[in-house]
């Protein structure tokens, strides 16, 4: 081997050791097969050999770029050239001469132009021979055919994307084998020709080839091919109703919406109904399955049939009722729903609903709207329906609204069983109509059909109401035997409650009825839409305990019923508390069976209203049946026209032909305004009537009073004292009520 000498010594040398060096590290570096050479310094050099490969390495790498630069550049001269249009020299002859980028030559069916240097004489017998043709795998070739040029100019433009094939429809896509796994294929429509009559593509959109021997065919995201194949929609969040086929046509498609919810449950993403769509159905099915799904309704489902047949009932539903959509047990959902009730194609029954609820929990509705519904809007129970079963737990309604085109079907909403229900804002307009030859109650329903069915922990903060029929808004529950005022709905809150009825012809309505229940809290407007002479009722509350309510009722014959007039056998009221504040009424307040509650009731505008005595408050029995009334406590006040306030036949009484059993000593009137009520006995007008038995403190217009006490029926009792407010001219200072009348219990000197 060669001797090396490294000397070290440094450069430049003329040691005959450092040029015996030098010669073998040059013969290394120009004829050596290794990448790598040592110089005479030991230092690692490139060989020749070495940096050609090199050179390979990277050009290789940069291929992919080159291409795409080369392509890019010609793209843009070809487009610029297209744009002069070409010269056509006819067909390919030896020895024509190219002198300009835009003559072409006919050959083969296709024109060629030449991007070599210019002049340029054809001598080959064609493009590949006269230099070659130009492409990705020959970009030295010197002709391009200029079909492929215009192509790839049109390609690179702004809406290049149209000249791309596409696939029709969902039925081709089922026809095309995919190549490779996911090759990518653009779908323009759901069915073919869709496109143009529905103004645009619809349904269609980017699909991704897959292997995939297992999944089913959905109709919407994953489209099979064969067993083993399949195309999967590129979505990020969301899909159609109509990605799955569906047409707002006025079909039923029932079945291809079923088939989307159970696709994006099992998909988890989110399903849209198509804004400005209405898709016709029947008995869709929101389970267990579809734990966790979310549901955002732009546009609307439209109950589909005439109600008279169910569809799809799940089978633990026991009911005869028909629903258009049975949210049935299902957990962690996030609905957002419109449904059509389509009342006019609808049975005349009120059992035609368009959403029932069946237990579930965790359930949010961020928005909920219903027209034209025949039966309920919204239907909330138990899993087994009228079977004790699960009972709904934790759901929540951001926003409902339901309104009918004419006074017509149930409820908007009707709740027979939750154990927290929470709606911020509900407005249900012309509820409560006739249907089955019955008054319906209209708006919000909270009334279980049984015991077992409970309501508890249900908070409205705003609920606005337009109805006809027979209740507005109902609380009622039921009371089990033996289980003495315990009752199946408990606390129950309405911050905010506004309610107008209007009479159709029944004479006898409760705008609010609050019945069987405990701790209900509500605050709001009772009114009617005029001055209706029948016996419609601002507040009714029998049967209750914990009631807390301040109603304001405005045009209603009778302001408040409390404990007065049983509902469903009940009538006993405990621990409540009562602020009534009553606009144009013939009536003020009926205090029937109670024990234990207050009342402040302030009237404005006493008004007529058909027949009947006309009053502030009264203490009556019900119907036919001892009524106790014990230890409550009252407060009167009133103002208005004087022409209004003379028709009034009593400020407060004891009712003389429907006489309740007073627990004397035990009822107060206090704190009360009585002095604009006219009293004169003889003509039937009392300021104070049959009041004996209940203490009476600071009456203004009764005790104190100016002189002697006013006098009539059983005003008085024993013990009662009316201090003289003209003391220092009379100079009494008191009487004392005895069995003889009135004794003076205190002179001034």
């Amino acid at each position: 081997m060669p001797q090396r000498y490294k000397t070290g010594n440094p450069r430049p040398s003329n040691s005959m050791k450092d040029l015996n060096d030098n010669a073998l590290a040059y013969d290394d570096f120009i004829n050596s097969d290794a990448d790598h050479a040592l110089d005479r310094f030991d230092r690692v050099r490139r060989t020749w050999v070495g940096m050609e490969r090199h050179f390979d390495r990277l050009m290789n790498g940069f291929n992919s770029v080159f291409d795409a630069l080369i392509i890019y550049f010609k793209g843009k001269a070809y487009d610029a050239i297209s744009a002069i249009g070409w010269q056509e020299l006819g067909n390919w002859v030896v020895n024509i001469t190219l002198i300009n980028r835009q003559q072409v030559v006919w050959h083969d069916n296709a024109w060629y132009k030449f991007i070599g240097a210019l002049p340029h004489t054809i001598t080959g017998g064609s493009p590949g021979e006269d230099g070659g043709i130009w492409s990705k795998d020959n970009p030295s070739g010197l002709w391009v055919n200029i079909g492929d040029a215009s192509v790839r100019c049109d390609l690179a433009k702004g809406d290049g994307l149209k000249y791309i094939g596409r696939c029709p429809d969902i039925a081709t896509l089922r026809t095309i084998v995919p190549e490779f796994t996911s090759q990518k294929i653009d779908v323009i429509s759901y069915y073919e020709g869709w496109a143009a009559t529905q103004n645009g593509a619809v349904g269609g959109g980017f699909f991704t080839s897959v292997n995939d021997a297992t999944t089913s065919d959905d109709g919407g995201i994953f489209i099979r091919v064969n067993s083993s194949t399949g195309w999967r929609r590129v979505v990020e969040n969301s899909v159609l109703v109509t990605h799955f086929g569906g047409r707002g046509n006025d079909s039923d498609e029932t079945a291809i919406i079923q088939r989307a919810i159970n696709s994006v449950a099992l998909n988890k993403i989110k399903l849209v109904i198509d804004s400005g769509f209405s898709f016709s159905a029947h008995g869709i099915v929101i389970d267990s399955r579809h734990n966790g799904i979310r549901i955002d309704g732009d546009g609307w489902i439209k109950f589909y049939g005439n109600g008279g047949t169910q569809q799809n009932k799940p089978s633990n539903i026991v009911t005869g009722a028909d629903y258009c959509i049975y949210v049935n047990g299902v957990s962690n959902a996030e609905l957002s729903l419109q449904v059509d009730g389509n009342s006019a194609s609808k049975l005349d029954n009120e059992q035609i609903h368009s959403i029932g609820m069946f237990g579930g929990k965790n359930i949010s509705m961020s928005k909920l709207r219903f027209k034209n519904t025949r039966g309920d809007g919204l239907y909330i129970t138990q899993s087994n329906g009228n079977v004790e079963s699960a009972i709904p737990e934790n759901v929540n309604i951001d926003f409902i609204e339901s309104i009918n085109e004419t006074f017509d079907g149930r409820n908007a909403i009707s709740v027979i069983s939750v154990n927290g229900l929470n709606i911020t804002t509900m407005v249900s307009l012309r509820h409560g109509g006739i249907v089955g030859g019955v008054y319906q109650p209209g708006g919000l329903d909270i009334e279980p059909n049984y015991y077992f069915q409970k309501c508890y922990n249900i908070t409205v903060k705003s609920y606005r109401a337009l109805c006809a029929g027979s209740q507005g808004l109902t609380i009622a529950g039921k009371q089990a035997t033996g289980d003495f005022g315990e009752f199946c709905v408990k606390n129950v809150h309405f911050d905010n409650v506004d309610v107008e009825m209007t009479d159709i012809g029944r004479n006898r309505a409760d705008v609010v009825l609050i019945n069987g229940v405990n701790d209900v809290f509500v605050r709001g407007f009772a009114k009617t839409t005029a001055l209706y002479t029948g016996d419609y009722v601002g507040l009714h509350v029998v049967g209750a305990t914990g009631v807390d309510a301040n109603i304001t009722t405005r045009r209603c014959k009778h302001a408040a019923w409390l404990g007065y007039t049983p509902v469903l056998g009940l009538r006993n009221t405990y621990s409540s508390r009562f602020i009534i504040n009553a606009d144009r009424y013939h009536d003020g307040v009926s205090i029937g069976w109670a024990d234990g509650f207050t009342v402040d009731f302030i009237g404005i505008n006493p008004t007529q209203m058909g027949t009947g005595d006309m009053g502030h408050l009264q203490y009556i029995a019900n119907p036919g049946e001892s009524t106790p009334i014990r230890r409550t406590k009252v407060s009167v006040r009133t103002s208005g026209y004087e022409g209004f306030l003379e028709r009034l036949d009593y400020g407060i009484r004891v009712n003389p032909s429907q006489t309740p059993a007073i627990y004397k000593g035990t009822n107060y009137i206090i704190d009360s305004d009585l002095t604009n009520v006219l009293h004169n006995p003889a003509s039937g007008k009392n300021r104070m009537q049959g009041t004996k038995d209940i203490v009476k403190t600071n009456i203004d217009g009764v005790t104190p009073y100016p002189g002697t006490p006013i006098s009539g029926t059983d005003i008085w009792g024993d013990g009662d004292i009316v201090f003289d407010t003209n003391a220092s001219t009379s100079k009494v200072v008191g009487r004392v009520y005895t069995s003889t009348g009135f004794q003076v219990f205190s002179q001034l000197p």
